[in-house]
């Protein structure tokens, strides 16, 4: 089934424009579409954002002002779908800033073979493994100063529970972990399909600051209670919050 008709529903949730009936339609698809739950995780970040936006007083108008009304254009369309098509566009332009990680900047270290490396594997899928680990890096902490993280996954018909992602960082390659992060779990739905777990998550625990990179290490984990994740795709990723090579 296509998940169109339910965007349409998951704005009308936002706006508090849905009837029992189709509250309870949505929510049946929400327990079935992880895709949908993630679009509707994001659409509630986004407008909990634009309410906590500064109301900006209009400036003084100045004196003597003297307006002329444009003349109406036969079949033009209303001035509130004009404003709407602008809001709506600034929205979509946010979503697009916070969401997308290339907008987030960063550098980007490939899940592939035990290793985080810069260049991108071939795309497809291998089998999962547990353990990555970066070679040794330099580069210079940004103002973003966050992980982002896409791990595209699958586990096959064997639903994998609670899995979690465990980054250590030794910036200064001295052997020791300097900070450590742990975000919260995620469950695979035991179908055939890529699933993304990202950063969106949450995080549960960080011990340690961040900093820059001097010849260090950065390393991951995916660990979990039941369930093994089969294949991961080529895409799989962390996104320093570093400006790598500098």
């Amino acid at each position: 089934m296509s998940c169109s008709p339910f965007h349409e529903l998951l704005t009308g949730a936002l706006d508090g424009e849905l009837d029992a009936e189709e509250t309870a339609r949505l929510e049946l698809h929400l327990a079935e579409c992880s895709a949908c739950r993630a679009l509707k995780t994001r659409l509630e970040r986004l407008d909990a954002g634009f309410s906590h936006l500064p109301q900006a007083a209009p400036p003084p108008l100045r004196p003597r002002a003297v307006v002329t009304p444009l003349p109406e254009k036969t079949g033009s369309a209303p001035a509130a779908t004009a404003i709407w098509s602008v809001l709506l566009a600034a929205a979509a332009c946010a979503a697009m800033t916070f969401w997308n990680p290339q907008a987030v900047g960063g550098s980007e270290l490939y899940l592939s073979s035990n290793q985080l490396a810069h260049q991108s594997p071939p795309a497809g899928e291998s089998p999962a493994l547990n353990e990555f680990r970066s070679a040794p890096l330099h580069g210079k902490l940004m103002a973003q100063a966050e992980l982002h993280f896409e791990i595209h996954l699958d586990s096959d018909s064997h639903p994998c529970k609670d899995l979690q992602l465990q980054v250590d960082y030794d910036f200064d390659g001295d052997g020791r972990v300097d900070r450590s992060e742990t975000y919260a779990s995620f469950d695979t739905d035991g179908k055939d399909g890529w699933e993304v777990y990202t950063q969106g998550r949450g995080a549960l625990s960080h011990q340690g600051a961040m900093r820059d990179f001097t010849g260090g290490t950065v390393s991951c984990h995916l660990k979990n209670a039941s369930g093994e994740v089969q294949y991961l795709q080529g895409n799989s990723k962390l996104i320093l919050p570093h400006r790598l090579g500098v």
